[in-house]
């Protein structure tokens, strides 16, 4: 599963579902092919349809389905900030059975996968991230698309986490020293660099994620990511 949040600039020149759209393509995956505001998505793929359907429904969006067949469903939405706009996009996509990456390593094998850190990297070249996390799920494919059955399950296991240029910045972050610990690099510009932690260590994948937390100061993290998301969050009010 995958789960973004990224900056959009408030003018006309905005497209909504070109970051979703994008990510699946670097991921080797198909194209979105339909979208929709209920399942299922009927409407051929149109972000520029979609975007306008997101415009009348300011300061906050309902979600905005968006599926390229059977292996991807993602859902968008978008509420305005202060200074601009905060789009999530988050959803289901399939790179292979479940128990096959468990077998190679669960999150881990996913945290080290190719075209994950690929899709990641062009995330933090090609759009303004504020935080991403691709996650390890149990997911199903039927004869009506991708998703989650409603039965026991193994639980979603977080396998590479981007952090945005900005949030680097406020933070400060020495990630030479993050490297000494965790596995780490800087991605995007040279000038204003993201960066990306794969969960790729031995040590149960939480246990690295709370590890990395810890180093980075939980509370100076947790207000820096949260700035943009209050803001969001006073736009549906």
């Amino acid at each position: 599963s995958v789960d973004i949040y990224a900056r959009e600039r408030a003018d006309s020149g905005t497209v909504i579902g070109e970051l979703g759209d994008t990510f699946l393509q670097d991921l080797d995956l198909p194209e979105l092919a339909a979208w929709g505001v209920h399942e299922p998505a009927t409407r051929r793929w149109n972000p520029a349809a979609m975007t306008r359907s997101i415009q009348e429904q300011m300061p906050a969006s309902r979600p905005h389905l968006a599926v390229n067949g059977y292996n991807s469903a993602l859902s968008t939405t978008v509420a305005r900030t202060r200074t601009g706009l905060l789009e999530n996009t988050r959803g289901l996509i399939w790179i292979g059975d479940y128990e096959m990456h468990r077998k190679l390593g669960g999150a881990a094998h996913i945290a080290r996968h190719e075209p994950v850190n690929r899709a990641l990297t062009r995330l933090a070249e090609d759009f303004r991230p504020t935080v991403a996390m691709v996650s390890l799920a149990h997911a199903v494919q039927t004869d009506y698309g991708l998703g989650q059955r409603a039965a026991s399950r193994w639980p979603d296991e977080p396998a590479a986490v981007l952090i945005g240029a900005w949030a680097v910045r406020d933070l400060g972050l020495d990630v030479d020293d993050l490297a000494r610990k965790h596995d780490v690099e800087h991605v995007g510009s040279r000038r204003a660099p993201s960066v990306l932690l794969r969960l790729s260590g031995p040590d149960p994948v939480w246990a690295q994620f709370v590890a990395f937390a810890h180093d980075l100061d939980e509370e100076r993290l947790a207000s820096a990511l949260a700035v943009d998301f209050e803001r969001a969050d006073r736009g549906r009010s």
